[in-house]
Formats: C-alpha cells, structure tokens, sequence
C-alpha cells in the first residue's frame, strides 16, 4: 500500500511539473508573450503617470479632453491584458490533456486495489492546506467586524458547515449527527426507542380559542432526561431549526418544551420491519452481485421518509456511494409523447388568448364556503378540499382584479375532482373549461357566443345527434332564475352549465357588476376529433407526402396544395 501511494506522488507530481514546463514552452519563452508582457508593463506606467499630473480625482478636473485620454488608455490597457489573457490559454488544452491521461493511468494502475484506508488523517501541513477554506469562530468576526470584535470568549477551532438532507431531520443537531457518524464506523449500536407502560394516564386540555388556531395538538414525554446549559441550547437550537423548515416558521407547527409529570403518549412511535430482496436493491441502484436473499430491515420511527423498497434502496446507494456506482445509459426507450387531453387543452389554450380571453390559473384545493355557501350549493358540503368547479377560483380572480379596466374575459381550463362511486377511490379527474365575463352590461348572448365558438373548434355541431350539442333551459341555484341552461353534449352527455350568475353570488365574491359564466367538460370532444375521418384523411395525406419522391412531381404538388388547405382550414391545430 506504500508503494501505491508514493507511486501516486509520483505520477501527481510528475504531471505538475509537465504542466508547468507545457505552460513555459508555449507561452513564457515565445516572442508574442514577451512582446505583450513588456507593452502591458508601458502602458501600466503610462497610465499611473497620467493620474499622478492629473491630480486628485474627478472634482478637480476641469479639462473634459484629459478625462477623455485617460479613458482611452484604460481602455487600450484593458484590451492588452485581454489578450494577454488569451494567449496563455495555449496552454490550458495541453494541461487538460495531461491531466486526462494522469486520471486514466490511475484508472489503469489501481483498479479494484486499495490504496488508502478510511479515515485517513493527514499531517498537520498538508491538513492546512486543504482545509484552508475552514476557518475558526474567531478568524471568521475578525474578518467581517474587525480584531476589536472578536473577543477572547471565541473558540479558535474550525467551523466545519455541513449540508443536511431535507429527510433527515434527525441529523440536525451535534448530537444526532455525532451519533449518526459513531453508528456509522460502527463503534455503537443504533438506538432502540420503547414505551414504558404506565398505569396512570394523561390528557392533554385544549381550550376552545387556542383549538381554532392549532387544531391538532400533540405531545410526547421523555423519561430519564436530564439537561444542562449546553445540552439544553443544542436543544433549543435543534427546536428553532425545525421551527424554520419543517414547521413552516410556525405557521404550520409550533413546537414547545416543558417540564411536566407522567403523560399519555401519541402518536405510538414504533418500530416497522420491510422485507426486501438483495436483486431488487441491485437492480435498482445499477448494481451486480450474486446470491438471491432476503432481508429483513428494521425501520425507527424517526425514519418516517422509509416508507418503500426504493427508500431502502436509497440509502444502500448513499452508503456504497454515488460516486462508486457506474454510469450507463437506460435499456428502455424513453420517447416522450403529450397526453391528447394535454395536447388539445394547449391548443385551446392558444385560441382563447388570441380572442383577447385571459387565462387564470387557481389552486386546485379550495375551502367548503367557496363551494357550499357562496355559490349557494348545499349538496357539496361533504366536499371538503378538492375543488369540484372552477367557477369560485375565477370568481375570486375577479375579486382580486376587479380595479382594472373593465370589461374582464377570464377563462381557466383545468381538472377539477367530482365524486364517482364508480372509481375505486371515490372520485375521478375531469378536465373542464370555464369562462367568466364581467362587465356593467353583461349579456347572455356573449357567454353563448363564447361557447358556440369553443364548439366549432371542438368540432362539435348544434345539433342534436351523437357528435353535436345543445342547450337546454335549466334552473340551478348559482344562476340566476329563467337565465340558465343545462349543455347537452354527444350522445346525450351532461357537459355542464351556462348562464348569469345570481346577485347573491356575485355580492358573496365582492363584485358589483353583472357576471355571466359557462363551465363544461371537455373529454367528450376529444374522442370525436380522434376518430374524425377528416382526420384520418389528413393523416393518409401527410403519409403520401413524405413519400411523395416514389411518385411523380404532379402528384407531389397536388399533395402540397391540399395539405395547405387544411391547414388554412384551422381544425387540425387542436390535435
């Protein structure tokens, strides 16, 4: 093994000295380098000259033609050093090769050899060298306030800064991360966490004030935990830090440490045990090895980020090493292909913006008032956060915006999540365009003419056969009464609902002016558009017109002309 290294040293140093007499050959002993080197060196002194008769700086120079001057000559200064500059990076290529060529002979050499063993603890030299950047408490306030400020209290040792994995939550303080080191080199056991069992139990008083901010409260005791000053900083610290992470700066959780007898615990913090196989942890992290056994991993509950196989899997990689693992490219074919649903909402997307129509983009999480008690829904007061219209969030944009320049065209085409029994979760996605126009006199006629022209470009027509729609008149709570009306779409399909939203509704959002809205789904037409034969007729042509050189030049200009007309006739960009 000491041969290995001083052969390293070798080779280090051999290649450094390369480089050095590489930078010398090319650059130092030619004619340009000397040449440009002796005319930075005039022009430096000119320049210096040039200040000195000047005088004391800008105040006091009156000429505007010597300020000039001096200008230029920075100028022509600069322009030499830049191309001074530019010439020793000759050199660098010729560096970067026999750098190259050192990192493949050690690749070459020490293969699969071990040639140092960890941790490897340097001598007190070349530790300082490379830990020059780490400096102590006390450099550190020397450097920013002064030697005044930095007291005699300070520590002189270095401050080592290390960046902590948002999972690991646990290694936030010194002791967790001393003892995630010490479990590590295996010089201690993991610690294993347990309930005492008491005969006495505990509760927890939550007044009813303090439940409306804090709605779930909970708390642990710890037994047998003595603290002392630094001990109890570190903890504080420890608290702090997860106060501004996790705990959302307190807006989310608000951690609080007192000292207190024997109380009920809960959460029940317990140990979990996951059985993986050694190749699916292989296969997962590029790795090969034989065998085909099974492990059973021992999971603490302040691991709560482990909740799979590839958790597992994660953290074999971190401890084998990233950088150990070989790099190859994936087996499978990975081509990307847009959803039709999402290729079609961009499109639309695009259309509506060219009407002059402004899109709004919500959250898909909403309260119960937006849904139940503002748009006067008492049905869906079970919905508690998924939001089941786009109506309330383009209302509120309304409500937000309403001091801009009237009228406001806002349109949003988005999922929103319904109830399905049908579904094994209860619920399903839909993806739905809904339209508001706000304005002092806000018409029927204008929402109606909006989704006339969306079903144009849906290829939907007003009729009443398996491929078109209608609207029939309807009476629903959030419009206004003899102004709304039930969208019938293909094959009798409910679509949604267009008319003028009722006062009420409007005065619950803040807005004064009249508001007329449609919301409708839009999945229906995408079926329509995909099996249109005009479509496939499209596509035949295209076909032909890639291959259209089997084939003489009269046809391949017919194909031209007609694919130019269907691309003027403007259906085709919806899909």
């Amino acid at each position: 093994m000491l041969s290995d290294c001083l052969l390293i040293i070798a080779i280090a140093f051999g290649t450094a000295l390369a480089g050095r007499g590489i930078t010398w050959l090319l650059v130092y002993r030619s004619d340009e380098y000397k040449r440009l080197k002796s005319e930075m060196d005039k022009k430096t002194k000119k320049l210096e000259r040039k200040k000195k008769t000047i005088g004391g700086g800008a105040e006091s120079v009156q000429d505007k033609s010597a300020k000039k001057k001096l200008e230029r000559e920075e100028e022509r200064l600069k322009a030499t050093n830049r191309d001074m500059s530019m010439f020793k990076m000759k050199s660098m290529f010729a560096i970067g090769l026999a750098f190259t060529a050192l990192l493949s002979t050690f690749n070459s050499i020490f293969e699969g050899r071990v040639v140092a063993k960890l941790p490897f603890h340097p001598i007190g030299f070349v530790q300082g060298l490379s830990h020059r950047n780490m400096i102590s408490e006390k450099a550190a306030v020397e450097k920013e306030r002064g030697e005044a400020a930095a007291g005699e209290d300070l520590n002189d040792q270095e401050v080592y800064k290390i960046d902590i994995p948002a999972n690991r939550y646990d290694l936030l303080s010194v002791e967790g991360l001393s003892r995630a080191i010490r479990i590590f080199k295996q010089e201690i056991e993991s610690p294993e966490y347990r309930f005492s069992d008491t005969k006495t139990r505990q509760k927890i008083i939550v007044k009813r004030e303090t439940a409306q901010v804090r709605p779930y409260v909970f708390g642990v005791i710890l037994s047998d935990v003595c603290f002392d000053e630094d001990s109890y900083a570190s903890f504080i610290n420890l608290q702090d830090k997860l106060h501004q992470n996790i705990c959302g700066k307190r807006t989310l959780v608000a951690i609080g440490t007192h000292e207190t007898g024997e109380k009920e615990l809960y959460p029940l913090l317990s140990y979990r045990e996951m059985t993986v196989t050694t190749p699916e942890i292989n296969t997962k992290i590029g790795l090969r090895g034989d065998g085909d056994s099974t492990k059973q991993v021992v999971v603490p509950p302040t691991r709560h980020d482990v909740l799979h196989a590839c958790d597992i899997a994660e953290d074999v990689g971190v401890a084998y090493g990233y950088n150990n693992l070989v790099t190859k490219l994936s087996e499978s074919n990975t081509v990307a292909v847009a959803f039709p649903i999402n290729k079609l909402c961009d499109n639309l997307r695009i259309k509506l913006s060219v009407f002059g129509w402004t899109e709004a983009l919500n959250f898909a999480l909403c309260s119960r008032d937006d849904i139940s008690t503002k748009l006067r829904l008492p049905d869906a007061l079970s919905e508690a956060v998924a939001r089941t219209s786009l109506l309330p969030g383009l209302l509120k944009t309304l409500a937000s915006n309403r001091d801009m320049p009237l009228p406001l065209k806002l349109f949003e085409l988005q999922d929103v999540i319904p109830k399905d029994e049908k579904m094994d979760v209860g619920a399903r996605n839909e993806r739905r365009l809904a339209a508001v126009y706000y304005n002092k006199d806000a018409g029927f006629e204008i929402i109606q003419g909006f989704l006339d022209r969306m079903m144009r470009m849906l290829n939907g027509n007003p009729t009443k056969d398996q491929k078109g729609y209608h609207i029939e008149a309807d009476d629903n709570p959030t419009f206004f009464p003899g102004r709304c009306a039930r969208i019938i779409g293909p094959n009798g399909v409910f679509l949604g609902r267009i008319g003028a939203l009722h006062p009420e509704v409007i005065a619950f959002f803040g807005l004064t002016h009249e508001c007329v809205a449609v919301e409708f789904d839009v999945e229906p037409f995408l079926y329509i558009i995909v099996i249109s034969l005009y479509d496939i007729f499209y596509g035949i042509v295209v076909f032909l017109f890639k291959y259209s050189f089997l084939f003489n030049s009269d046809l391949m200009r017919i194909l031209y002309i007609v694919t130019f007309l269907y691309e003027f006739h403007g259906f085709n960009g919806l899909l």
